[in-house]
């Protein structure tokens, strides 16, 4: 570690060809950034993203010629630090935020913040990073996966899997969070890994980005962890009465609401006395095509039901 700047504003320093930025964004948000060369003027966007289609024609594939459009942290805010000395040592309100030179790991204590993290090693391939916590840490996030809600003991990707079934990746999200008091957010759009597998060699961060920029949440509780990924990324839309209803029907593209009498099988009330079923129009590729009897015409169209049911 060359060149170490200690300012309350930023700290600065430089290692393994890189230049590293530590920032704070409010009292319980810091922004760890590094980069070699320029320093980067958004996240990085890979150039071209391939999707597996896993035989269905209905699904984009990515594509190349891909471009940054939007942002995906939107708060740029920042706070000094309540302190800072050397070696390298940062206080921010309650927490401390120190550098191991003997072990060349960054501890965090305070409240209930008890973890230390590496600084990431760069490869041909992107960046790595390990996190270590108290052996009976749970992990969560990492957007939709499919029926699966504790990352204890697993490897995740960030990438879309296009697989709808259990466990699968449909909706990936670059941020998880720990009882050990903190959440990251990878501030990129490229593929990541995530290895949980084994707490005892700690918590392992990739991404295939040439750019190390991550955001360090700390708390005590999921509530304040999930609203720091909020304070960063924008709030979710607060959604009407009338819009919670069965939604994400697999695909938009592909499967369709029809109103039905109440009496029909697998009928769904939405609103009050209004009832409706989930229909899936005729597709060779389809996996429900001819595994789920009854059919219907919309609008000229047949349609196969995507619940047990004569279509009535």
């Amino acid at each position: 570690m060359e060149n170490v700047i200690l300012n309350r504003q930023q700290v600065t320093f430089d290692e393994a060809d890189h230049h590293f930025e530590v920032s704070a964004v409010n009292d319980h948000l810091l922004h760890l950034l590094a980069y070699a060369g320029a320093r980067p003027l958004h996240p990085t966007v890979p150039g071209a993203v391939e999707v597996e289609k896993h035989a269905d024609e209905t699904v984009a594939s990515g594509g190349s010629g891909q471009a940054f459009d939007a942002p995906i942290v939107i708060n740029h805010d920042q706070r000094v630090f309540d302190r800072v000395a050397a070696p390298l040592s940062l206080q921010l309100r309650d927490y401390r935020v120190r550098y191991d030179t003997v072990r060349q790991r960054f501890a965090v204590t305070g409240s209930q913040a008890d973890f230390s993290f590496g600084l990431p090693t760069f490869a041909d391939e992107g960046w790595t990073e390990v996190f270590r916590t108290p052996a009976d840490a749970a992990f969560f996030g990492g957007g939709t996966r499919n029926g699966v809600v504790s990352l204890a003991d697993q490897v995740i990707e960030i990438a879309n899997e296009n697989v709808w079934t259990q466990g699968g990746v449909t909706s990936p999200v670059p941020f998880f969070w720990s009882t050990a008091g903190f959440g990251l957010l990878a501030n990129t759009f490229t593929k990541g890994e995530y290895d949980f597998s084994n707490p005892h060699h700690g918590v392992r961060v990739h991404h295939d980005d040439p750019v190390w920029d991550v955001y360090l949440i700390l708390g005590k509780t999921p509530q304040t962890l999930i609203h720091g990924y909020h304070e960063l990324t924008g709030k979710p839309t607060q959604l009407p009465w009338a819009s919670f209803y069965p939604t994400h029907l697999n695909a938009y593209n592909r499967d369709y609401w029809v109103a039905v009498t109440k009496d029909s099988a697998g009928a769904v009330e939405v609103t009050p006395g209004q009832y409706y079923k989930e229909y899936q129009p005729v597709n060779p590729e389809s996996f429900n095509t001819g595994k789920r009897p009854g059919t219907i015409m919309v609008n000229g169209l047949t349609l196969v039901p995507n619940v047990p049911g004569s279509g009535t």
